[in-house]
């Protein structure tokens, strides 16, 4: 495996610290953002929450006070709340959050006053029985839903401020209602979605497909030109990549456990695709196996990232990167290069992160000694670069 940085290279400074008492654990970020997650009420949660003055409180499924009262001390500075306790029936408080603009709640929703919640631009309900009045929301920009019982989207089609729409289900279900939303993003995890026609004259700027096998047709997606990112992952395999042609704005194309097909799939199609920076193509066992004209990636000199996973098993050789000026990830698994050359990725100025597993006797690097030609590199660039 040649891979670099190594891994576990250098402290991430990421982990937040774990503080926990009696009724909770209060999550603090290095970036000075905390947390809090409640299980029941207790003078060590009063003086807590009292001296870390947290913005962001989860009250947790252990919770089994059906109010949230006993926060009314803290409501003016309350900012992001999540419910998941199906103990909390009466949600009437939350009109007296001022600052609340981002709420999670599972299992109810039934008797939230969206209507009063005017800071409010991200919302998730989770299974609950119905959306209760969400469509009331004065400026909700981002919207989740998580396995409601709905046919179709007609209940949040007039949503005029919406920007941002998810929706996941087991269940049969239409995208009609859609059609007159001002979406930028749309996020579909529907298992018997048939159809995407409703959606086709939306001006989307990033659209992802997860778990749509039983989703045959992917040609309407290529209609949808203002698209600058694409996820399909778990959907039924494309007989080839040529309704991307048309994307001319695509700046990211993600691709993910689709369906193993016989059909040969060339990568030429992606050759239209001038803006596009990111190509992250990661197979199953055998789901990618098919893919050819690997090399054709060097023509595209506007990629930054690549990632290829379980795609064809061999491929001649690398020396097409050296095309690729903006290459930054390089990452390839499952896939031998019969030349074993892979130093092309030290002659790419900008090249930052590597993976090639697994390697082979052959290959031109060892793990460590490619991990020494790129420290070198590194120091190369940092040298040469203007001050």
């Amino acid at each position: 495996m040649i891979y670099f940085p190594p891994i576990g290279w250098g402290p991430t400074g990421k982990e937040p610290i774990q503080t926990r008492g009696d009724g909770y654990s209060h999550y603090a970020h290095p970036d000075g953002s905390s947390w809090v997650y409640l299980n029941h009420w207790s003078d060590a949660l009063e003086r807590m929450l009292h001296e870390s003055r947290v913005p962001c409180i989860n009250i947790s499924e252990y919770w089994t006070a059906p109010t949230l009262d006993a926060l009314r001390p803290h409501f003016l500075r309350i900012q992001e709340l999540a419910v998941d306790s199906i103990a909390v029936t009466d949600l009437s408080a939350l009109a007296e959050m001022p600052a609340l603009h981002r709420l999670q709640l599972h299992h109810s929703s039934a008797g939230a006053p969206f209507a009063s919640l005017r800071n409010l631009t991200d919302c998730t309900l989770a299974h609950p029985a119905t959306m209760g009045s969400v469509h009331e929301a004065p400026a909700l920009e981002r919207l989740e839903l998580v396995e409601l019982p709905l046919r179709d989207l007609r209940a949040v089609g007039e949503m005029t401020t919406l920007r941002s729409l998810a929706v996941s289900g087991k269940h049969k279900m239409s995208l009609s209602g859609i059609e007159s939303m001002r979406l930028d993003a749309l996020n579909l995890r529907l298992r018997r979605l048939e159809s995407l026609a409703p959606m086709t004259g939306l001006s989307l700027r990033r659209l992802e497909l997860h778990e749509t096998r039983k989703l045959g047709d992917l040609e309407s997606v290529g209609g949808m030109t203002s698209l600058e990112s694409l996820d399909l992952e778990q959907t039924a395999a494309p007989a080839s990549l040529s309704f991307l042609r048309e994307l001319s704005a695509l700046q990211r194309f993600y691709l993910e456990e689709v369906t193993p097909t016989d059909e040969t799939v060339s990568l030429r199609s992606l050759l239209d695709l001038r803006n596009l920076r990111e190509l992250e193509l990661l197979g199953g066992k055998h789901s990618l196996r098919n893919l050819r004209d690997i090399e054709v990636l060097g023509e595209m000199d506007s990629l930054e990232k690549i990632r290829l996973h379980n795609g064809p098993k061999e491929i001649d050789s690398i020396g097409w990167v050296r095309g690729l000026p903006r290459l930054r990830t390089f990452w390839l698994n499952g896939t031998e290069i019969r030349d074993g050359d892979v130093s092309p990725l030290l002659e790419l100025p900008h090249i930052d992160r590597v993976m090639i597993v697994p390697t082979a006797k052959h290959y031109s690097h060892t793990d460590a000694s490619f991990d020494l030609a790129m420290q070198a590199h590194r120091a190369t660039r940092l040298v040469s670069s203007p001050a």
